[in-house]
């Protein structure tokens, strides 16, 4: 903070008083900032900085530095189908897509440690990426950019826009710059606890041009578009979803497990639920499907036929609108 010297003593004759002043006095004004005023004004200097806004998912916080190579989060969610949760150490809980530092698309795995990694693309090979695969006929090479915007309310697919913005000629036919493709990829099969590949597709009605088995979508319906908005979220929708207080709570007793094993659900809300036990292989060891009440509910599971071996298990609870809740078990 300091002043600003722009004032300085000077005769009547001089100042910007127009009052009674014979018009060659007039003609002395200047519009610069120096006979702006009469007095010294004080300058204030303000260094303004932006708090990056908190990604939380479940009960994780992440800020947009802990997703490798990105630079912005556009959606997240969390992943209720079961096999997602696989075999040994951390395994996939949510995942997330949006555009990263170099302007592609991507995508980063949530793990229930609350770690992130990038998606583990290959069976044989360790190649991690959090780059969004091409789409046959849409291919980068061809000029086309994936613009995820949203994920399924059950994680299984991330939508986007194939955009390509400066268009291209063929023998057989042209691209417009700025043609627009619906797109879809959805998340394959976990590895280790990781999600293994993601597969892309066109997700509209085409009108399509063929050559050499290549083709080029030109368009999309408009009720394609509305379908797919219908069943996606954004990360806007899911803050305000993770805002919302917790309305279902999950527990188990005896823990470890013998014979017989008790889960409690208390819900705010009825539905149709899933109880799925899973080992560390990922076998199914026990499913029942059942409804939830408003309220308190209790399950008498027979744990007799789960093998001893079996050590380590997972129990997964999956309600439509509520989401998946897992606890851990140990079978003695």
């Amino acid at each position: 903070m300091t002043d600003w010297h722009i004032n300085s003593d000077e005769p009547d004759v001089f100042d910007y008083n127009t009052n009674f002043r014979p018009e060659g006095q007039t003609a002395l004004y200047t519009p610069s900032p120096y006979r702006a005023s009469d007095h010294d004004p004080v300058v204030i200097g303000l260094t303004l900085s932006t708090k990056a806004k908190a990604i939380t998912l479940g009960d994780c916080t992440f800020e947009l530095a802990d997703f490798p190579e990105a630079a912005e989060i556009v959606a997240l969610q969390q992943i209720s189908f079961a096999s997602c949760y696989y075999r040994r150490g951390s395994y996939v809980v949510g995942i997330a897509t949006g555009i990263r530092a170099d302007g592609e698309g991507g995508v980063w795995e949530i793990h229930n440690d609350c770690t992130i990694k990038p998606v583990f693309r290959t069976r044989f090979l360790t190649y991690n990426t959090t780059l969004l695969p091409d789409v046959a006929g849409l291919e980068r090479s061809l000029g086309w950019h994936y613009e995820p915007y949203a994920i399924s309310k059950d994680g299984q697919y991330i939508y986007a826009n194939a955009t390509n913005h400066e268009g291209y000629q063929h023998p057989r036919f042209e691209i417009a710059a700025g043609t627009v493709v619906a797109v879809k990829f959805q998340v394959g099969r976990p590895l280790f606890g990781r999600i293994l590949s993601i597969n892309g597709s066109v997700d509209c009605k085409p009108k399509a041009i063929r050559y050499y088995k290549r083709y080029i979508v030109l368009e999309c319906s408009s009720d394609t578009m509305a379908r797919i908005q219908d069943n996606t979220t954004s990360l806007a929708d899911k803050e305000t979803q993770l805002q919302e207080p917790i309305q279902v709570t999950v527990s188990t007793f005896p823990n470890p497990v013998a014979d017989h094993l008790t889960v409690s659900v208390e819900s705010q809300v009825a539905e149709t639920a899933t109880i799925r036990v899973i080992d560390l292989t990922g076998r199914i060891v026990f499913q029942h499907h059942g409804l939830v009440k408003a309220g308190y509910n209790q399950f008498e599971l027979n744990t007799l036929s789960w093998k001893p071996g079996s050590k380590e298990l997972l129990l997964q609870l999956t309600m439509p609108t509520q989401g998946v809740y897992v606890r851990k078990l140990i079978k003695q």
